[in-house]
């Protein structure tokens, strides 16, 4: 395993040479990108994916109930995404890219997972 510093714009924009991932996982920053610069980082590191590798993005769901506690009292301006949102993150990746994908959400209904499968 091997930590190699960067930023998010360096991965988005190829800088950063990461390839035949088995498992990507992005959870936390989801919540602070606006819907276009979180569709790059969705293709840009499904693109980082080895064959039959996986993508998993975490993003809350509009049914968070602390969200307006969360902007009111910390200055958090999440972006909560609805099921239909989440799946539009991987739309800049071509189908024939992709092996399988599947939602799922917590017992809650606040956590919405996607996962992207890369065709063998």
């Amino acid at each position: 395993m091997e930590t190699v510093p960067g930023s998010l714009r360096e991965l988005v924009e190829g800088r950063r040479d990461f390839a035949e991932l088995d498992l990507v996982y992005c959870a936390g920053v989801m919540e602070t990108l606006p819907p276009a610069s979180a569709q790059g980082l969705v293709r840009a590191l499904f693109g980082t994916l080895a064959p039959g590798g996986r993508l998993v993005v975490r993003s809350l769901l509009p049914t968070l109930p602390d969200a307006a506690l969360l902007e009111a009292f910390f200055d958090w301006r999440l972006a909560l995404r609805s099921e239909r949102d989440i799946f539009a993150l991987a739309s800049g990746i071509p189908e024939e890219e992709i092996g399988s994908w599947l939602f799922s959400a917590n017992e809650e209904s606040t956590l919405g997972v996607l996962v992207v499968e890369r065709r063998r």
